[in-house]
């Protein structure tokens, strides 16, 4: 029974992933292709809801089975998500738009799921490399497929209903987040190449700028801590950048046009404009409010509005608590992973990759692209305490194996 429930336990945050990556895009393209009714609306949140006791179950077995599991990153998440709960309360009782309340309420939920999941998950598991292999080119062949003039973008094509269907970013999170799930743990440098020459045109195609972005750094940094020798890979990454650079105008004859070509060729965009006078708004609104800060201030009076599209609608919409609490948080994590980025033994082990690489794609894209609520916070908030679960408990078994040791030098 114990074996059952063991295994049932280690199931759940496995499938908890495959169904709200590689499901979320399933899903949308079966609904974008009227092969399934779009029932489940954006599939994310109610699938997330539907999930998160059972991964707050796992979560609650893991932390109380082990002490050295409830670790400092974990006491930080749950206050920033106690700070978040608290400024929704008083929102709430200052009549603030329930539109935008109930939207950041579900937003916690994502948050909660990816916490959970990238806490308890066994990326090494066998069945479950199996399966998100599987997904990612059961992926990569429907985005080659479905692609019109090079871009991959169900929601121009669906017959009806367009507005249930994802949006290009949402495909994009999908696809990178398995990824990076398989490439983390890949040890051969060929396998990974093959996996970047897959999925780096795939992400073009999906035209999600932000993700292709991410992508980018995630190979780098994870090539730069897997090699023996980083500044050698430092510099090689350097000199393909430098080539690559210096050859755009031929290799951009060479794609398909669409809108990850127009950043590159032009650096300029329409959605990119928009973000830096969401930028401007945003620091208007804090130089007004600079304590408290002014929540749901951008909603105009026809319903939910847009928002700077970076770590700057924290401050906004949790005031300077909020918005320091979480920068704390993400630095300090991101300084100790740093730290121990020096040792060789660590950078070899494939959770503290994952750990280091998510956790600064995540602060690029708080930076860059996405606002305070984006889940991968939580993701990446989730595999950094695993890994610093995991080296308690090495220390302890450390510590515990020394006095044995002591006494048979005594011998």
């Amino acid at each position: 029974m114990d074996i059952r429930l063991s295994t049932i336990r280690a199931l759940i945050p496995e499938w908890s992933f495959l169904i709200l990556f590689p499901g979320f895009f399933f899903y949308h393209t079966m609904a974008g292709y009227n092969l399934f009714p779009p029932v489940l609306g954006g599939f994310f949140s109610p699938m997330s809801v539907l999930l998160f006791p059972f991964l707050f179950m796992v979560y609650v077995q893991t932390v109380t089975k082990d002490k050295t599991e409830f670790t400092g990153t974990d006491q930080l998440f749950f206050l920033y998500v106690a700070f978040f709960v608290l400024v929704l309360a008083f929102s709430f009782v200052g009549q603030k738009p329930i539109e935008l309340i109930a939207q950041h309420a579900v937003s916690i939920i994502h948050l909660g799921c990816c916490f959970f999941i990238f806490k308890t998950i066994d990326f090494r598991s066998k069945s479950f490399r199996r399966i998100a292999f599987a997904c990612l080119i059961a992926m990569t062949v429907l985005i080659f497929m479905l692609s019109v003039d090079g871009t991959f973008y169900l929601r121009q094509d669906a017959a009806d209903g367009s507005d249930a269907i994802a949006s290009y970013q949402g495909f994009s999170r999908s696809y990178l987040m398995t990824a990076i799930a398989l490439v983390a743990f890949t040890d051969r440098l060929r396998v990974r190449l093959i996996i970047y020459a897959v999925c780096i045109p795939s992400l073009y195609l999906a035209v999600a700028r932000s993700e292709f972005a991410a992508f980018f750094l995630f190979a780098c940094v994870m090539e730069i801590i897997s090699s023996k020798k980083p500044m050698a890979m430092i510099l090689t990454i350097a000199v393909i950048a430098g080539v690559t650079y210096s050859s755009l105008e031929v290799i951009t004859t060479l794609l398909p046009e669409n809108r990850v070509l127009e950043l590159l060729v032009s650096g300029e965009s329409t959605s990119g404009d928009a973000r830096d006078e969401y930028s401007v708004a945003a620091l208007r609104t804090i130089t007004d409010n600079v304590f408290l800060g002014d929540y749901g201030s951008y909603i105009p009076t026809t319903g939910v509005g847009s928002e700077a599209h970076n770590i700057l609608s924290a401050w906004v919409d949790l005031g300077f608590t909020g918005f320091a609490l979480l920068s704390f948080i993400l630095l300090r994590s991101a300084t100790q992973f740093v730290k121990f980025a020096r040792s060789r033994s660590t950078r070899s082990l494939n959770g503290f990759k994952l750990a280091l690489c998510l956790l600064l794609m995540t602060i690029f894209l708080l930076l860059t692209a996405k606002d305070f609520t984006y889940m991968l916070v939580g993701a990446a908030l989730g595999i950094c305490s695993a890994y610093m679960a995991y080296r308690r408990r090495e220390r302890r078994a450390e510590e515990q194996a020394l006095p044995a040791a002591i006494w048979q030098q005594a011998a």
